[in-house]
This record gives C-alpha cells, sequence and structure tokens, in this order.
C-alpha cells in the first residue's frame, strides 16, 4: 500500500500549488464573504483530494472525452461503427499491454470510443421517431380516460 501514500502526496502538492496560485493571482473576496468563502473553499478542495488521491477520478476522463466527441458529432453515428471502432481500440489495448508507452496511450484512446460507444448505444436504444420538418403550429385531437382528484388544504400549493 505505499502508492496510496505517493498518490496522497501529490495530491496534497497539487492542492498546495492551487492555494499559492490564487495568492498570486490576488483574488479577493468580499469583506462578508471571506470566512464563507475560505470554508467553501477548504471543502472544495478536501472533495477534490479525495477523488485525485486515490485515482478514482482520472480514469474516468477519456470515457467524458469519448461522451463529448459523440455530442459535438455533425451527425448521428450509426451503432455498428462506435461499436467497431471501441472493439478495435480495445484490440490495440489488449495487444499493447507490455510496452510502457504505447498501453496507456491505447488504454486512454479505448476509454474514449467505449465513451462513444456507450452514447451511441443509449441514443439508439432510446431512439423515437422525429419529424423530418419543422412545424409552426399543430393540432392535437384526443380525449382523457381517467382524471385523478387530488385533495388540497388550504395552506398548501399543491406542489
Amino acid at each position: 500500500m505505499a502508492h496510496s501514500g505517493d498518490s496522497r502526496t501529490r495530491a496534497k502538492a497539487w492542492t498546495a500549488g492551487v492555494d499559492a496560485a490564487r495568492r498570486r493571482a490576488g483574488l479577493v473576496t468580499p469583506d462578508g464573504l471571506t470566512v464563507p468563502a475560505e470554508r467553501l473553499r477548504r471543502l472544495l478542495s478536501q472533495w477534490t483530494t479525495a477523488e485525485l488521491a486515490p485515482g478514482r477520478l482520472m480514469p474516468w476522463l477519456p470515457v467524458a472525452f469519448g461522451i463529448v466527441a459523440y455530442f459535438t458529432a455533425d451527425r448521428e453515428p450509426t451503432w455498428w461503427a462506435a461499436v467497431a471502432a471501441a472493439l478495435t481500440a480495445l484490440t490495440i489495448t489488449v495487444l499493447a499491454r507490455r510496452h510502457s508507452i504505447g498501453f496507456p496511450l491505447a488504454l486512454g484512446v479505448a476509454a474514449m470510443a467505449l465513451g462513444f460507444a456507450a452514447a451511441t448505444l443509449q441514443t439508439k436504444r432510446i431512439a423515437h421517431p422525429v419529424l423530418p420538418f419543422t412545424i409552426a403550429s399543430a393540432l392535437v385531437e384526443g380525449f382523457v380516460e381517467v382524471r385523478e382528484e387530488r385533495e388540497r388544504s388550504g395552506s398548501e400549493t399543491g406542489w
């Protein structure tokens, strides 16, 4: 478990670096907010340290980049292409597992491809019909089968 101590030390050094940069930047807090802002800063710093120290946050960054790539695509990608890219990236990762530089790079690319494929497959799973053209107004007809009555007391707003 010597490795976990090393990561905590790096997280503390990172937090100290952020504090030093904040002081150099001369960030000034209004008088009445100094104490609450400092408490909030310390709380956020503790949360960040708790996430970064054991390395729980870093593995999700490539996945997030893959999802961002999905949402910035010009058109809807086909599900089979996204899955093929993810499987190809995983295969390359397995083949590169003995290379000290190639494996982390391949693993990052595979995580991005998996994030992209996950977003594509989720969109495919919840697909619903979309109108092929814009409508300015529409007439909707129908009827109500059941009407539920909600009781309200005088003091409630109904929410």
